[in-house]
């Protein structure tokens, strides 16, 4: 067969020319179906997966001069296909080799991650499967995934945690944590442009939205999209119990989470079996949920329970949420649903796009570049906790 990769789909014949009663005809035809199957299935996948696939089919790729160029000039492999022999090859390739920036220049005196040596594995994983797609013989003449290839995966992880988790014999104290981070180049007066930034919005709900998502997620070290997810009923009063076992602090407790999307079938907005006359949408699944205090800090600006009440003070006085949705707070299924950063309507999460382009417009009204965006605060808690009041 061509050891070319399969790339999901098969043109050489449309499906009105095609004679299923031919023995050849009908095994083409169950190929093709297989292989678009496959290739189907690698388009569904979240972008994270998606761009560390793109990074295995560049290194598998001849005309890339990556590694299966290379190995393939050496004489170390005979050709693509993803068998054991070349999957211990990339392997112990992946592990040794430094790691790179986003110009793929190399890092020096840097090893991989346990976690992306195992990405890099499966998602050959992946590729492997496109070629059994094309190609049914290749699980029985040239396997993959044997018990060889796993334990070398978790030897390679285990050595990576290792080397990763040892400093430097020359050097003089702790590996710098600020070192190839935006935080380098950043400065407290800069923090302060963004804050201020933020506050000079012309729009007043823009304005609440901007202000309190900044704060939060600098006091939570969360992700932009996880506080987008937060509902009104997941913001609750609480009594923080200080480390010292004595001291009470009031505070607001948030249960944070991250928001995947996913798939269901929906009739009125709620889950339904998949049938052909019920309507298709994408609906978001709630994961990695965990809890966050808030507690009050001794600058206003960068307090969280000060945000807080300007929020509720202008979603309550002034966007009038009661009398727009017709609450009667002693029911829960009037307010239940309620988004902290809402949309068009109070129960639409904040558009994904709309954040990005939000955090973007402030960071260049404070004349700040930054890569990040809407993960720009989660940065700031492990670095900047000391300033914390």
């Amino acid at each position: 067969m061509d050891d070319a990769i399969p790339d999901g789909g098969d043109d050489e014949f449309d499906d009105d020319e095609v004679d299923l009663n031919d023995p050849d005809d009908y095994a083409a035809f169950t190929k093709r179906t297989r292989v678009e199957a496959a290739g189907h299935a690698d388009q569904n996948r979240r972008p994270g997966g998606k761009k560390t696939q793109a990074s295995l089919v560049r290194a598998w790729d001849v005309s890339q001069r990556e590694w299966c160029a290379g190995a393939l000039l050496a004489g170390e492999i005979k050709d693509k296909i993803v068998d054991e022999h070349s999957l211990l090859l990339f392997i112990r390739y992946s592990a040794l080799r430094p790691k790179r920036d986003r110009r793929r220049n190399s890092i020096p005196d840097t090893r991989l991650g346990a976690s992306q040596i195992k990405k890099l594995f499966f998602a050959a994983l992946r590729l492997r499967k496109l070629q059994e797609a094309d190609d049914r013989t290749l699980a029985a003449k040239r396997p993959a995934a044997t018990t060889i290839v796993y334990d070398a995966v978790k030897s390679r992880m285990r050595e990576s945690l290792k080397a990763n988790s040892k400093v430097h014999p020359n050097a003089e104290d702790d590996q710098d944590i600020v070192a190839n981070t935006f935080l380098q180049q950043i400065t407290d007066e800069q923090l302060l442009r963004i804050s201020r930034a933020f506050l000079s919005h012309r729009e007043l709900r823009i304005t609440v939205f901007g202000h309190l998502s900044w704060v939060c997620q600098r006091a939570s070290g969360n992700h932009g999209d996880d506080f987008r997810s937060l509902r009104l009923a997941q913001l609750q009063p609480y009594i923080w119990l200080h480390p010292d076992k004595s001291t009470q602090v009031f505070s607001v407790l948030g249960l944070q989470n991250e928001e995947k999307a996913g798939d269901r079938w929906h009739v009125n907005g709620k889950r339904k079996p998949r049938f052909p006359n019920y309507k298709y949408l994408i609906y978001f699944q709630s994961i990695n949920p965990v809890y966050t205090v808030f507690v009050a800090h001794r600058d206003a600006e960068s307090c969280p329970l000060g945000a807080l009440a300007i929020y509720l003070h202008y979603l309550l006085d002034h966007y009038r949420l009661s009398e727009k949705m017709e609450i009667d707070w002693t029911r829960n299924r009037d307010w239940r649903q309620v988004r902290v950063l809402h949309a068009s309507a109070p129960t639409i999460p904040y558009n994904e796009s709309c954040m990005y382009n939000l955090y973007k417009g402030t960071l260049e009204r404070a004349k700040v570049v930054s890569r990040s965006k809407v993960h720009l605060a989660r940065h700031l808690l492990p670095y900047k906790q000391e300033q914390m009041g």
